[in-house]
């Protein structure tokens, strides 16, 4: 077995990985610990990897099933990667809201993998926030509140016209993570259009929503990170909120992402 070493962050969430490149596929030993460490941190971060197409997908599967994104048609050869890019002449870039990925499924994906492919010369830094600590964070009556709330979420706030079908669902406001039975915020501002209470739209659901998100989105809950090519990250998409800076006109950024399903598709029955 691999021997992992897994250093914690000095922010809210996430810890560095050593001993380990994804270029090789960990053993099942391995990849059960790295399931823990993501469990534990949130967050995963191995540095500077040389790794194919091919090779970040049979990584990603450590964490779960490799899925395609359903809606962003996916790289040549390679469905299950989205390749994540912002032309110089591009003034928007991919993923420059606070958001889970996809959460408008019924069973959205439970990680997510990202590589770094290529870089400007400043600025494109991702954030990721701990939303264990966003729902620990609030005042007792309103985490009583929330416990017993869903939202409704769909792909038409964010990807628009590029489904041939909206796709909507309802999860619960604070889940329970399967695997590590903690509460979380589950608050997406490019998804959620509405709060429910026993399937009924909650009268200040608007308010209470911009609420929640600037709140599971303040600077003591976050992790910033600046990417160096060939950086390899993995993040728990259920307990984490991520969004990609858009400070670099007139340079090219390019990503490889691959979203990770569980297969048993466990998740926690909306409330109501």
């Amino acid at each position: 077995m691999t021997t992992l070493h897994i250093t914690a962050l000095t922010a809210p969430l996430g810890a560095t990985v050593h001993g380990l490149s994804p270029a090789q596929q960990p053993a099942p030993e391995t990849a059960h610990a790295l399931r823990k460490a993501l469990d534990t941190h949130l967050l995963l971060l191995l540095k500077g990897m040389s790794v194919s197409p091919s090779q970040l997908v049979t990584f990603a599967a450590s964490f779960g099933e490799p899925a395609s994104h359903g809606i962003v048609v996916g790289l040549a050869g390679h469905n299950c990667i989205t390749d994540i890019r912002k032309e110089p002449e591009h003034w928007q870039n991919y993923g420059g809201t606070w958001h889970s990925d996809l959460s408008f499924q019924t069973h959205p994906p439970v990680a997510a993998v990202l590589q770094a492919k290529e870089l400007p010369t400043t600025g494109g830094d991702t954030l990721w926030s701990n939303q264990y600590l966003a729902y620990e964070g609030l005042p007792q009556h309103l985490r009583e509140r929330v416990d017993v709330l869903s939202a409704e979420h769909t792909s038409n706030i964010a990807f628009g016209g590029m489904a041939h079908d909206a796709v909507s669902t309802v999860h619960p406001l604070a889940p329970v993570h399967p695997r590590t039975g903690r509460r979380y915020l589950y608050v997406n501002p490019v998804s959620i259009v509405r709060l429910l209470a026993n399937g009924d739209e909650v009268n200040d659901g608007a308010e209470l929503l911009a609420h929640l998100i600037a709140h599971a989105t303040q600077t003591q809950l976050l992790y910033r990170h600046s990417w160096s090519v060939g950086d390899v990250l993995v993040w728990d998409n259920r307990s984490t909120l991520h969004m990609a800076m858009n400070d670099y006109p007139g340079q090219r950024r390019v990503m490889h992402r691959v979203v990770v399903i569980d297969s048993a598709n466990t998740r926690a029955p909306a409330p109501g």
